[in-house]
C-alpha cells in the first residue's frame, strides 16, 4: 500500500518523473531476484555442508574405538578439516554476495536518485517544474527506494528460514 501511494502521489506531482521511476524502478527488482537467487543457492550449499561436518564428525565419535585401533586417526582428521574447511569457505562466499548485493544495492540507488536529480533539475531550469514539486518527488522516491530495501531484505531473511526448514523436516523425517 505504501509503494503505490508514494507512486500514485509522485505521478500526480509529474507524470513524467512518476514513469521515470517506474522505468528505472525495475532495476531494484532484477537486483533483488539475482541476489536472492543467488543467496539462496549458496546458503542450501552452506548448511548441507556444516549437516556433512557434523555427521562425521557423529560417525567417528561413535567408532573412535575403530579409528583408533585401525590406526586413522591423522586421516580422519584431515577428512574432518577438509569437510570443515569447505563449510567455512562456504560461509565467507555468503558474506561476499551480502557484501555485493548491498553494495550494488546502494550503487543502484545512487545512480537512479543522480539520474532523477539531472532530469529534474533540467525541468526545473527550463521551468517546467518548480523546485517544490522536485523537492516533494525526491523526499516520496526517497521513501519507495527505503521501503524497496526494507522489502527486500526481508524476502532474504524468508528465504534463508524456509531453507532451514526444509533442512529440518529432512532430518525429521530421516528420524522418523
Amino acid at each position: 500500500p505504501t509503494f503505490i501511494l508514494t507512486f500514485i502521489i509522485v505521478l500526480k506531482l509529474n507524470w513524467q518523473m512518476g514513469v521515470m521511476v517506474f522505468i528505472l524502478g525495475f532495476t531494484y527488482y532484477f537486483h533483488s531476484k539475482y541476489f536472492t537467487k543467488k543467496q539462496k543457492f549458496i546458503t542450501k550449499n552452506h548448511i548441507e555442508q556444516r549437516q556433512r561436518v557434523f555427521s562425521r564428525l557423529n560417525e567417528v565419535l561413535q567408532k573412535i574405538y575403530l579409528v583408533k585401533a585401525a590406526g586413522k586417526e591423522l586421516d580422519e582428521e584431515k577428512s574432518y578439516a577438509d569437510e570443515l574447511t569447505k563449510a567455512i569457505n562456504l560461509f565467507f562466499k555468503s558474506i561476499k554476495v551480502q557484501i555485493a548485493s548491498n553494495l550494488s544495492s546502494q550503487l543502484i540507488r545512487n545512480s537512479i536518485t543522480g539520474l532523477l536529480t539531472v532530469y529534474g533539475g533540467y525541468h526545473i531550469i527550463k521551468g517546467e517544474m518548480t523546485l517544490g514539486t522536485f523537492t516533494s518527488i525526491m523526499v516520496y522516491l526517497s521513501r519507495v527506494a527505503n521501503y524497496h530495501s526494507d522489502v527486500s531484505g526481508l524476502i532474504q531473511r524468508i528465504i534463508i528460514g524456509f531453507i532451514s526448514s526444509e533442512r529440518l523436516k529432512e532430518i525429521y523425517d530421516v528420524k522418523n
